[in-house]
């Protein structure tokens, strides 16, 4: 049967299934990289070349290499359909073979907001409980207010009054700020950037004299860790960028008829990073919603066509301006100046 027959039209996917299979392929990338780590350790221990010990930590580092890997695998980009939607989560064997799972609309009960504690701070999800007894709760999407804006056009009968406060009549809306301040969590670079340093380390290591006499394995591990080394620090660098964005995302801040733009010392190393952006070359002002918290956030799209997420305040700022016309959720700038050049441009 027809795709677009049976689901109707795409009106929701994921921003991150537009451009990939997977949702975070460094995760991917590195649990497999992990796996590999794992079983080189017990091949250690069976090829006699270390004891007990490395078997032990190889079948650990083997079973969380597979379970980062497993996470990624089965998680599948929620879809939004005319006549249903998609499951985010499928089975391991489904997900290798990244099959979808599709419900149509008579098959969801509901769709509410479900608020959890994480350190004594509440956080909010958007949970679909379908076939009576089965639900799922979106986590960490992209764009929740999109999806909000979505069901209210499509199922506004089966949405808890919890939403009116984001997508509601207009006198029951509100701003929902974050319970903590949000900041950039560079984390994920570090992890890369310090593993490349441990498998330095680990060549190091390679070149003792007991080693390079052992023949043709502690060569083959010599020029394995050199590649793991060499892939880690290229994950570093490949996750500058989600740093920049995050950055200018929780610390951006509008300075008169300007947006100040934040960076960090790795940033203004790799990039030509402007520290403002009039208003004048912003196209278009945007409400989001950040995923953790579902607190209100904004998104710019400049002149030159790039989209980044800035703090409400930003939004809020536009909403004074003589030049941003409101339409819809959005506010749209309607004498735009052409572009000076992108906010963060690569060095050359």
């Amino acid at each position: 049967m027809d795709l677009k027959a049976s689901r109707g039209r795409l009106l929701y996917v994921e921003e991150w299934a537009k451009k990939r299979r997977y949702k975070d392929p460094v995760t991917l990338l590195m649990s497999v990289t992990v796996i590999c780590i794992g079983i080189l350790l017990i091949l250690l221990i069976l090829l006699g070349i270390y004891g007990l010990l490395f078997a032990v930590v190889g079948a650990m580092v083997t079973a969380m290499g597979y379970s980062l890997f497993r996470q990624n695998v089965t998680r599948m980009p929620f879809k939004i359909y005319e006549k249903g939607f998609t499951l985010p989560v499928v089975d391991f064997k489904k997900g290798l073979k990244r099959e979808e799972a599709f419900v149509h609309w008579e098959r969801l009960e509901r769709v509410t907001l479900e608020s959890t504690t994480y350190y004594g701070f509440g956080l909010k999800r958007i949970k679909f409980i379908y076939n009576v007894d089965k639900s799922f709760i979106l986590d960490e999407l992209e764009d929740p207010f999109r999806v909000m804006k979505v069901l209210k056009k499509l199922v506004p009968y089966k949405m808890d009054s919890c939403f009116n406060i984001y997508v509601g009549p207009e006198g029951e809306r509100g701003v929902v700020k974050s319970p903590v301040p949000l900041k950039p969590s560079p984390h994920k670079m570090l992890i890369s950037y310090f593993m490349g340093i441990y498998m330095v380390v680990m060549i190091g290591f390679g070149f003792g004299r007991e080693v390079l006499e052992g023949g043709f394995i502690p060569i083959f591990i010599l020029v394995l860790f050199s590649s793991i080394a060499f892939l880690m620090f290229w994950l570093s660098y490949v996750t500058e960028k989600r740093v920049f964005k995050d950055m200018i995302r929780y610390r951006a801040k509008p300075r008169g008829d300007e947006v100040e733009v934040p960076s960090s010392a790795v940033s203004r190393f790799l990039r030509r990073v402007r520290r403002v952006i009039p208003y004048s070359e912003i196209k278009a002002v945007r409400l989001r919603l950040e995923p953790t918290f579902l607190s209100h956030e904004a998104e710019i799209e400049t002149v030159g066509g790039e989209r980044l997420r800035m703090p409400y305040t930003v939004y809020e700022k536009a909403s004074h301006l003589e030049e941003f016309k409101r339409k819809g959720f959005d506010y749209v700038n309607t004498s735009p100046e052409k572009s000076r050049g992108a906010i963060g441009e690569l060095v050359q």
